[in-house]
């Protein structure tokens, strides 16, 4: 089997480019969200415009999208960026409690009840237990009669 030695040598280069892209999406989505912490939401908006024209399956990316949309009131917006950060990532914590304090804040009790159950299972499968018993303790106050929740505080 003959394999030129061209085809060889833009292998690298492909894997370089590749991982170069990733980088430079990575640096737009922290720039956007250094300025979306100091309340330029506008900039913010666009570098996280820049890393998804990039890299649309970074959850992160569509998290921070979340928190931007709802630090501007566009809670349906929020909900949608930190839903499709769970459907690339449904293991994605930080996106989980994001999307649970925004049912939470919205009333749809039986959404955020659920969100703060998976949440908490997560934490304690990841022995994080302090913060499994703050989800299901966020359960509690949502239902205080809710008996998984009560078994997994015990």
């Amino acid at each position: 089997m003959f394999v030129s030695v061209a085809y060889l040598s833009v292998l690298p280069s492909s894997i370089i480019s590749a991982a170069g892209l990733r980088d430079e999406a990575v640096h737009y989505r922290e720039e956007g969200y250094e300025r979306q912490r100091y309340g330029d939401l506008h900039s913010a908006r666009s570098a996280y415009q820049k890393a998804a024209a990039i890299n649309p399956s970074d959850p992160i990316l569509h998290n921070y999208f979340g928190l931007l949309y709802q630090q501007q009131g566009d809670l349906e917006a929020a909900k949608q960026s930190f839903t499709h950060a769970l459907v690339l990532d449904p293991s994605y914590k930080e996106a989980l409690w994001n999307l649970a304090t925004l049912h939470d804040r919205l009333g749809n009790r039986e959404q955020a009840l659920f969100q703060w159950l998976k949440l908490g299972m997560l934490y304690e499968q990841d022995g994080e237990l302090p913060r499994a018993q703050e989800a299901y303790q966020q359960v509690l106050e949502i239902d205080s009669n809710y008996l998984e929740a009560m078994t997994n505080l015990a």
